[in-house]
C-alpha cells in the first residue's frame, strides 16, 4: 500500500502546483541545447589558432591589425606597422583578415 501513494503523489497536488511545476521545464530549456552552439564556435575558434601559419593577416580581441612573423607555443609575434611588433597569445586572437584586394587601375 505504501507504494501506491508514493507513485501517485503528485496527483495529489493541486492543478495550479502542477501547472508551475511543468511550466519550470518549459521556461528554461536545458543548458545543452543552449550550449552546443558556442561550444561548436569556440571549438572553431581553437581549430584556427592551432593552424596559424606566418605571413597571415590576423584581428586580435582587442581589435589590433597584424600579420604574423612568428609563431611559439602559446603566442604569436605579430607586425603591426614598420619596424613594429608585438608579442601576442594565441587566445587574444580573434580571427583571420583577408589580404587586401589590389585595385587595378585602367
Amino acid at each position: 500500500m505504501p507504494i501506491l501513494f508514493m507513485a501517485g503523489i503528485s496527483d495529489k497536488l493541486p492543478p495550479r502546483i502542477q501547472l508551475i511545476e511543468t511550466s519550470d521545464f518549459l521556461e528554461y530549456p536545458p543548458e545543452e541545447t543552449t550550449c552546443c552552439a558556442e561550444q561548436k564556435q569556440q571549438q572553431q575558434l581553437q581549430k584556427m589558432r592551432n593552424s596559424l601559419r606566418v605571413g597571415e593577416r590576423i584581428m586580435t580581441t582587442g581589435g589590433i591589425f597584424g600579420i604574423i612573423e612568428s609563431i611559439s607555443h602559446d603566442s604569436v609575434m605579430v607586425k603591426v606597422a614598420d619596424k613594429v611588433k608585438i608579442e601576442v597569445a594565441k587566445n587574444a586572437i580573434a580571427g583571420l583578415r583577408e589580404a587586401a584586394k589590389k585595385s587595378k587601375k585602367t
